[in-house]
């Protein structure tokens, strides 16, 4: 006898029937969560709000997956906009102040006084000071350091440039490689280190090299993070030297 293809008795016809109806019934809430999943297009929001990729991938496999979260654009938008506001308010960017911090010597560039000092030290002399974080083994610092001396020789009148090399607490090198760095590069500007390590909190330094642009007050003008080339350098310390002028009159 031949095997009927496309045929069973009508009995197990019917149980298959009903099996059938029993799971659809089952995977109804499954299939209903997951068609609101595949709702979730990541291309229309993407066009809509301009969205860096990136973050909102991030957002996606953070919260995506979560039980009850609703991942549409007025939440994304919403997550954004908080974390942009925090963003801008740990950049350190603006007027600030930042925190004292002691100085071991490298070279004193005819300012720093003794083999110990202080950023308030220097701060009292009554000049604004052009802070600079740097590292021995730090690339970008390396290639900044050039304009930073430069910029020395022509503002030392009136500002004082002042590096500090934090390279251990960013396992950028040691004391000994940020020393052989100066005199690499024949940097003459004052330079030093310090073993207080409360600079990264009092200046939300979280990466070098990084400069902060000083009034004798403590008061932190503007800062730039990253290498910073001359012409950026030299347009804001001229924003530095008048925002002293204009302290001083008033």
């Amino acid at each position: 006898m031949g095997i009927r293809t496309g045929w069973m008795p009508a009995r197990t016809c019917e149980a298959c029937k009903n099996g059938v109806r029993k799971s659809k019934r089952q995977i109804v809430p499954a299939r209903q969560y997951t068609t609101n999943r595949s709702n979730i297009s990541t291309g229309p929001i993407l066009k809509r709000t301009q969205l860096p990729l990136q973050i909102l991938r991030t957002y996606r496999r953070t919260f995506g997956r979560t039980p009850g979260f609703r991942f549409n654009r007025a939440t994304l938008l919403a997550v954004f906009s908080i974390t942009a506001l925090v963003a801008v308010a740990c950049s350190g960017s603006g007027r600030g102040s930042g925190g004292d911090f002691d100085i071991t010597t490298y070279q004193s560039g005819g300012v720093l006084e003794g083999r110990e000092t202080s950023l308030q030290a220097v701060l009292d002399q009554g000049k604004p000071v052009v802070l600079n974080f740097w590292a021995g083994q730090c690339p970008p610092c390396r290639a900044e350091m050039p304009a930073l001396d430069g910029a020395w020789q022509e503002f030392q009148d009136e500002i004082v440039m002042l590096g500090i090399d934090v390279g251990p607490f960013f396992g950028l090198g040691s004391y000994d490689s940020g020393v052989a760095l100066l005199r690499e590069l024949q940097v003459t500007y004052p330079a030093g280190n310090t073993g207080n390590r409360s600079f990264l909190q009092d200046f939300n330094l979280t990466g070098l090299p990084g400069t902060f642009f000083m009034l004798p007050d403590g008061t932190i003008n503007d800062n730039f993070p990253g290498a910073i080339s001359s012409g950026r350098l030299q347009r804001r310390i001229n924003e530095l030297i008048d925002a002293h002028k204009e302290q001083q009159a008033s």
